[in-house]
C-alpha cells in the first residue's frame, strides 16, 4: 500500500514519519527510539555513516565525525570529515537519503511523495542549497516550513478549528522558530514573517550543565585524564549523564550526575531552580522573539500558543510563554515528532488532492552523478572541480594529479583567450548559479509537467556541471558561455577598454564588519579590572592581543591571523570585550568566527567557554547568543555562526571567554571574528 513521508531533519535529532489514509505514525529509525542523532562519520574506506552507526564509530575516531551542520546549511566553508571536504547542505542530503532508504527497506517500498522541512526563517538561497543537494543525490523532495508541520499535527487531532489562529513555539536542539498561523478550510496560512534563532536550543542547555559540573568538581576534572582517547570517552560519558539530568529536570526537581574521577566517582547534585537561572536569559530570548511575531501578525487575536520541539518540555517555558504574553499555552503530546508527522500528514494531503485533480505524483528524476558536494566545490566549474572529485576514488590521487594538470593548462587556454574584463581576486558576482536557480522544489500538490521537467532538464545542461562557465569563466561575468553579456560587461565595438587591473561587481550584500579592525579601540577588561590592548606579555591580569599568520599552530593545525583573549590568571577568571558597531544590528545580520586553543605547553590543556552577547544603548545585556566549551585535549575548533536577529538595534556585541576552576587556562583564540548582513 503506497504512503507518504515526512522528514524532519533536526539539528540534534532526526524523526520521520509515514502517513496512509490521512493518518500518520512515526517511523522506528533508531534501535530503540524513532529519533536518531543528527550525526554523519566518515569510514576510512569512504563509506559514510548516519545516526547511532556513526555514534558508535566516532568514539575511537571523533575527527570522522560532522555534527550540527544544519547550523552551516549555505555556508561556503566546507566541513572536514578525516580531511574530506563536505557541505553542510551534502550531510544534510546524506542524511535524508538514509532516512528515505530506511523507510522503504521498513515499510517494503519506496515512499509516493516526500516532504522535508526546514526553519521558518530560512531564506531562498538555503532551501534551494538543501533543495540542490538533495536533487544531487538522486532524490525528489518537497519543502515545508517546520511550525507549518507542527500546526498541522497539532489541528489533526480536531483541536483548532477553522478561522483559529495560533502561534507556535518550536524549540528543538539547536535552532528556535516562531511563527503564527491561521487555520483555513483546508490548510494554514502564515500570517506576518516567522522568525527564529538559529544557534539556540536544547543543546546550548547541555552546555550550561555541563558548565555546572565543571565549577562544581573544580580541578581534578581538568586533571582527570591525560590519554587523549580516554578523554574524549570520558568527555562524551559526562556530557551523555549531563542531557539525562536535564531532560530528568523537566519533570523532577533535582537530579544527580555522575562524573568519574583518578580517586572515584562523585555525585553533581542540580536542582530544577539552578538550571532555570543558567538558561533564563536565552528562554526570556525566545519568548520576546515570539511575542514581537505575533504584534507584527497580529490581524486578530491569537488563541493560542502551541509549544513543540523537544526542549519545549522544560516547565520554565510554558510559564514564561503563559505570563508574558497572557495567553492560554498547549504543549504537543509528542514534541520530538509532532514536525515530522505533521510534514507526513502535507504529503498525504498533497497526494489525495493531486490525485483527485488528475495529476501525478512527483516523478524521481535521474540521479546525477558524484556524491553530494560541499557549497564551496559545487559553485565553481566541472575543470576546477575535477581534481577534488577523483581524489575521493580509492585510486583517485593519480588521476587526481592528472586532472589538476589538465585544469591549468584549460585555465592558460582561457586566460589567453580573454579579451574582456575580469573580476579582480576576493570579489564576487551577483549572478546566481544556475544548478541552484533551475530546478526549485515543487510546494504544490500538483506533479511538474512535462514542459516543466524539459526546462529543468535543459537548465542542467547549462549548468556549471556541463559547461565551465559560471563566475570562475575568463571574462569574469558569471554569463555561460556562449551568451551574450550585457552592454555594462561589454565596450561598444568602437572603443577598446581602459586598461585597469579589473573591476568591482557588487553583491548587494551588507559590507562585513571585520573585529579584528574594531579590537583596539574595544573596552577589554577582566576580574582584574580594565585591561589595555594588545596585552603585555605575562600580564597576570589577562588580555588580549592579535597575532599575525603564522606565528602559532592552533589546535586544527593552521596558522592564521587569529585573536588571543586569555582570562584573569585566576581560577574561574573571565574577560570579555566590548566591540563598538560601526552600525546597528539589523535582522538577518550574522557573528560568524572559527573558536580554539593554540597549542599549549606539554601538560598545560586549554579549556574555556567562547560566549557572544549583545549590549544596547541603555546598557542593557543580552542573554548568551551562543555558548561553546572548548577543550584543547579534543583537538577540535569550533565554527561559531549566530543569528542576530532577536538583538537588532543593539550597536555593541561583547565577546567573552570564561575559564574553569583551574589556572592552567592558556590561549583562547578567536579566528575571523565578523558579522556579515
Amino acid at each position: 500500500m503506497s504512503y507518504q513521508l515526512g522528514v524532519d531533519i533536526g539539528t540534534t535529532y532526526t524523526a520521520a514519519a509515514v502517513a496512509r489514509d490521512g493518518r500518520a505514525e512515526p517511523v522506528q529509525l533508531g534501535n530503540r527510539s524513532p529519533l536518531i542523532p543528527t550525526i554523519v562519520f566518515l569510514r576510512p574506506d569512504g563509506r559514510l555513516l548516519v545516526g547511532e552507526a556513526a555514534e558508535r564509530r566516532a568514539i575511537a575516531e571523533p575527527e570522522r565525525l560532522a555534527r550540527e551542520f544544519k547550523r552551516r546549511v549555505g555556508d561556503s566553508v566546507p566541513i572536514l570529515l578525516g580531511g574530506t571536504p563536505y557541505s553542510a547542505q551534502a550531510l544534510m542530503a546524506v542524511v535524508l537519503d538514509w532516512v528515505i532508504s530506511r523507510t522503504a527497506e521498513l515499510e517494503g517500498g519506496p515512499a509516493e511523495r516526500v516532504i522535508v522541512t526546514h526553519p521558518a526563517n530560512w531564506g531562498e538561497f538555503k532551501r534551494e542549497s538543501l533543495a540542490a543537494a538533495a536533487r544531487s543525490a538522486g532524490l525528489t523532495v518537497e519543502l515545508m516550513t517546520e511550525p507549518e508541520s507542527a500546526a498541522l499535527h497539532f489541528a489533526s487531532g480536531d483541536r483548532i478549528a477553522a478561522a483559529r489562529t495560533i502561534a507556535v513555539y518550536d524549540l528543538g536542539g539547536g535552532t528556535f522558530d516562531a511563527a503564527v498561523l491561521r487555520k483555513g478550510t483546508d490548510r494554514f496560512e502564515v500570517l506576518g514573517s516567522p522568525e527564529g534563532i538559529e544557534n539556540l536550543g536544547g543543546m546550548d542547555f547541555d552546555e550550561a550543565v555541563l558548565d555546572h559540573v565543571r565549577k562544581a568538581v573544580g580541578a581534578a576534572l581538568q586533571s582527570a585524564e591525560r590519554d587523549p582517547a580516554a578523554e574524549l570517552a570520558r568527555a562524551a560519558e559526562l556530557r551523555r549523564q549531563a542531557i539525562e539530568a536535564k531532560e530528568a529536570l523537566s519533570e523532577d526537581i533535582d537530579a544527580s550526575i555522575p562524573v568519574t574521577l583518578p580517586d572515584g566517582r562523585r555525585e553533581v547534585l542540580l536542582h530544577r531552580t539552578e538550571l532555570e537561572d543558567m538558561i533564563r536569559p536565552a528562554i526570556e530570548l525566545t519568548v520576546h522573539c515570539l511575542d514581537r511575531v505575533i504584534r507584527q501578525a497580529a490581524e486578530e487575536e491569537v488563541d493560542a500558543v502551541i509549544l513543540v520541539g523537544g526542549s519545549s518540555r522544560i516547565p520554565l517555558i510554558r510559564q514564561l510563554v503563559g505570563t508574558t504574553l497572557q495567553r492560554p499555552v498547549e504543549l504537543d503530546n509528542q514534541p520530538q515528532l509532532a514536525v515530522a508527522l505533521g510534514a507526513a500528514l502535507a504529503a498525504s494531503e498533497r497526494s489525495a488532492t493531486a490525485t483527485a485533480a488528475g495529476a501525478q505524483p512527483p516523478l524521481p528524476e535521474p540521479a546525477e552523478p558524484g556524491e553530494p558536494e560541499p557549497a564551496a566545490i559545487a559553485r565553481r566549474s566541472f575543470v576546477a572541480d575535477l581534481p577534488t572529485r577523483l581524489a575521493r576514488t580509492p585510486r583517485g590521487i593519480l588521476a587526481a594529479s592528472a586532472a589538476a594538470v589538465l585544469a591549468l593548462i584549460l585555465l592558460a587556454v582561457g586566460l589567453a583567450a580573454n579579451d574582456g574584463e575580469r573580476v579582480p581576486t576576493g570579489q564576487h558576482s551577483s549572478i546566481p548559479n544556475p544548478t541552484l536557480a533551475a530546478a526549485a522544489p515543487s510546494t504544490t500538490a500538483a506533479a511538474p509537467s512535462a514542459t516543466a521537467r524539459k526546462s529543468t532538464a535543459s537548465a542542467r545542461a547549462n549548468s556549471p556541471r556541463a559547461a565551465p562557465s559560471t563566475t570562475s569563466s575568463a571574462s569574469g561575468t558569471g554569463e555561460p558561455s556562449g551568451s551574450s553579456p550585457g552592454p555594462a560587461q561589454t565596450p561598444k565595438a568602437t572603443e577598446k577598454a581602459p586598461p585597469s587591473p579589473g573591476r568591482t561587481i557588487r553583491s548587494g550584500k551588507a559590507q562585513t564588519i571585520d573585529l579584528f579592525g574594531l579590537a583596539p579601540d574595544a573596552d577589554w577588561r577582566t576580574g582584574a579590572g580594565t585591561v589595555p590592548f594588545p596585552a603585555p606579555s605575562g600580564d597576570s591580569r589577562g588580555g588580549a592581543v592579535i597575532f599575525p599568520a603564522g606565528t602559532w599552530l592552533l589546535e586544527d593545525g593552521t596558522s592564521p591571523r587569529f585573536m588571543v583573549t586569555h582570562p584573569e590568571w585566576v581560577d574561574n577568571g573571565w574577560i570579555e570585550g566590548d566591540f563598538q558597531l560601526p552600525k546597528a544590528i539589523i535582522a538577518g545580520d550574522r557573528f560568524r568566527a572559527t573558536v580554539g586553543f593554540q597549542q599549549a605547553q606539554s601538560g598545560n590543556v586549554g579549556a574555556a567557554t567562547f560566549i557572544v552577547q549583545a549590549v544596547f544603548d541603555d546598557r542593557s545585556v543580552s542573554g548568551s547568543l551562543v555558548r561553546r566549551f572548548d577543550s584543547q585535549a579534543d583537538g577540535v575548533m569550533h565554527q561559531l555562526d549566530v543569528d542576530l536577529s532577536a538583538v537588532r538595534g543593539a550597536r555593541t556585541l561583547r565577546l567573552r571567554v570564561e575559564a574553569g576552576p583551574t589556572a592552567a587556562q592558556d590561549w583562547a583564540a578567536w579566528v575571523k571574528p565578523r558579522i556579515e548582513g
